[in-house]
């Protein structure tokens, strides 16, 4: 089976990188160093300060680490398609001329305002809010799932299914 649309093949004329809080909240966690801590709760509040204080940062600091860490991620993306438009295996002729305007555009992206590639209408102001609420959230994650089992050990639920519309028990 060959896969051959008719018409023009092109990228979406959109920044190929964007910066919401789904698209960066990854980035944020996978830069993160837990140390040598092997306690699942603790790490996570670990993370969860972390998190929050990345969010806190002053905007000309949090535009800083947004500008080098999108840098990588995009030179990252760039040595690889390079490397496969010059690999041993040929590639087909519409998916190299893909991958040279993608490179392109994301090479111009580089150059851009960091405020220019935030997304949402609340720009980077949101994205850190985000950052602290959920850091907030998962900081205290450990103490509400502790706090919910002791009531639930005491005979309290806090909450009580709901199948069909009719209350079980």
């Amino acid at each position: 089976v060959r896969h051959d649309p008719d018409g023009e093949r092109r990228f979406t004329d959109q920044p190929p990188f964007r910066i919401s809080f789904g698209s960066w909240l990854p980035t944020c966690i996978e830069r993160f160093d837990p140390g040598t801590s092997t306690d699942p709760a603790g790490r996570l509040a670990a993370l969860g300060n972390y998190l929050g204080q990345l969010g806190s940062w002053p905007a000309e600091q949090f535009d800083e680490f947004v500008r080098f860490t999108m840098w990588e991620s995009m030179s990252a993306l760039i040595a690889g398609l390079t490397d496969r438009l010059h690999g041993a295996e040929p590639v087909p002729d519409y998916w190299a001329a893909d991958a040279r305007r993608f490179i392109a555009t994301a090479r111009r992206q580089a150059l851009a305002p960091v405020a220019d590639l935030y997304a949402g209408v609340a720009g980077r102001s949101g994205l850190q809010r985000s950052l602290v609420r959920f850091g907030e959230l998962l900081y205290w994650w450990p103490r509400i799932v502790a706090a919910a089992a002791e009531l639930r050990t005491a005979g309290r639920r806090l909450a009580v299914p709901v199948t069909g519309g009719k209350e079980t028990s």
